[in-house]
């Protein structure tokens, strides 16, 4: 009996080893390299002249595609506003949804197109907990003869949850959840997504300080979730999935700790019989 509870906890620390070294990196994660393909950029015309911003897919299917951002992306009746997808295709879009107190929006495209929908979190984010900022800075576009407009050209940034505020954007109404983050944000990242390692949405990057370091803010994805069931749009939560390597995982550990129970009892009957 010793011999299979000694032989079971080194089955258990192998694959635990293994689900840990595949989930470290000294890099930027899978997942959010991954979920950068659901960022895109959006462009707003007013009458003398274009801003830009950024924005995710919340929604996608043959019937509807979602972006959620910033309402200041698009605030301000403007003459048309543009979603780029890359460098060939750009779709209009209008606005289904919006909430000036909470500073966010929901765009809908002017046609389907099959993009993958992001998972939004609805798990407390932390203090400390590492994130990561993917948009399109209006400034990075000098480092090119052209202006960003895929989602390969996205800039990310990282840090951490520096800590959580709450913060009020308008004159009315009640205070908004606030990540306070140290990566780096500027003009063009508003609206895009502040990811956490597993690649799902935590926050809407909005805020910077000017003459500050390292001291920006995202609107909490609580935030956003709370917009998108008071106007009935679906979404994707933490709460519809489970990784797949940790499923595989346990199923495998499982298995494992199964065929030992079996062959140890088998051994122990024959030394009996014997």
């Amino acid at each position: 009996m010793k011999k299979f509870v000694a032989l079971s906890f080194v089955l258990v620390m192998v694959l635990t080893m293994h689900i840990s070294s595949t989930q470290a990196t000294d890099s930027v994660p899978d997942k959010v390299m991954q979920a950068k393909d659901s960022v895109v950029r959006i462009m707003t015309e007013y009458t003398s002249t274009i801003s830009s911003g950024s924005g995710f897919v919340i929604q996608s299917d043959n019937k509807t595609t979602l972006i959620a951002t910033n309402y200041h992306v698009v605030e301000g009746n403007p003459l048309n506003i543009s979603v780029l997808l890359d460098e060939d295709e750009t779709i209009t879009a209008h606005i289904i949804a919006y909430s000036d107190q909470k500073d966010l929006c929901v765009l809908e495209l002017a046609y389907p197109r099959q993009l993958k929908s992001l998972v939004l979190n609805e798990n407390e984010v932390s203090q400390g907990d590492p994130v990561y900022a993917i948009g399109f800075p209006s400034a990075a576009d000098n480092f090119s003869e052209t202006i960003a407009k895929s989602s390969d050209e996205a800039t990310i940034t990282d840090g951490i949850v520096s800590a959580t505020r709450k913060v009020t954007t308008t004159i009315y109404g009640s205070p908004v959840n606030i990540l306070q983050i140290n990566a780096d944000i500027n003009p063009g990242n508003s609206g895009g997504p502040l990811f956490n390692k597993a690649g799902e949405v935590v926050g809407i990057n909005t805020y910077g300080i000017l003459d500050s370091q390292g001291i920006n803010g995202a609107i909490e994805i609580g935030e956003l979730i709370t917009l998108l069931s008071d106007n009935n749009i679906s979404f994707k939560t933490t709460a519809e999935w489970t990784p797949v390597p940790i499923i595989i995982s346990t199923a495998v550990l499982l298995v494992v700790v199964t065929i030992v129970i079996l062959t140890v009892r088998k051994k122990k009957s024959l030394t009996e019989i014997i």
